[in-house]
């Protein structure tokens, strides 16, 4: 069992920093994603009791990019980095998966900020990575199994969906969305769907 935390004792005087992401633009236009994410932190904060205003970055791009196409991402960490004292921010996010869906880069693009002190905060598992200064293995085993599983979904279902239009074409005649020959097409699909 994990243990209970007092956020607000742990974030006493700290800046929170909130960091919005959805995947992509048909996301960001339904208008859900990112303003949902918000609400659930700011009421996070406010059942926590962190007054402190905080700074948003928001964003729309791959969780699998930890790179300059996530541009609110890269200026989010320079920005605490170049603070006299980063240990006085920390971050906080919907989920992990926020921060990273790659598992093989989420844990070196974080590595600078846990050196200094800055924490990553999950408001969906109400639970703090902890840093170098305040150990928390059940926070840093949840960063990693979040990122591990948001890295896992990531590439297999990029798989799934490969295979998928793949079926499509073979078996459907699908070319661009549009199918060539509907006749049959309800039958195949239900027949695909049974062998699922």
């Amino acid at each position: 069992m994990m243990a209970e935390f007092d956020f607000k004792q742990i974030f006493k005087g700290k800046t929170p920093v909130i960091y919005l992401r959805v995947s992509s633009q048909a996301q960001k236009q339904r208008g859900g994603g990112i303003k949902s994410q918000k609400v659930t932190i700011l009421e996070w904060l406010k059942q926590n009791g962190i007054r402190k205003k905080p700074i948003v970055f928001s964003e729309t791009g791959s969780g699998g990019d930890e790179s300059a196409v996530r541009k609110e991402w890269m200026k989010m960490k320079a920005f605490i980095l170049s603070q006299k004292n980063p240990s006085q921010y920390f971050i906080i996010m919907r989920d992990f998966t926020r921060w990273s869906r790659n598992v093989f880069r989420s844990a070196g693009a974080y590595e600078p900020l846990y050196d200094e002190g800055v924490e990553l905060v999950s408001v969906n598992d109400n639970i703090a990575t902890g840093s170098l200064a305040r150990k928390d293995p059940d926070g840093e085993f949840m960063y990693g199994l979040w990122t591990a599983l948001g890295s896992r979904e990531r590439t297999g279902g990029a798989k799934r969906v490969k295979a998928g239009v793949d079926v499509a074409r073979q078996e459907l005649g699908v070319i661009g969305g549009q199918p060539v020959d509907i006749s049959g097409e309800f039958r195949i699909l239900l027949d695909y769907e049974r062998d699922l």
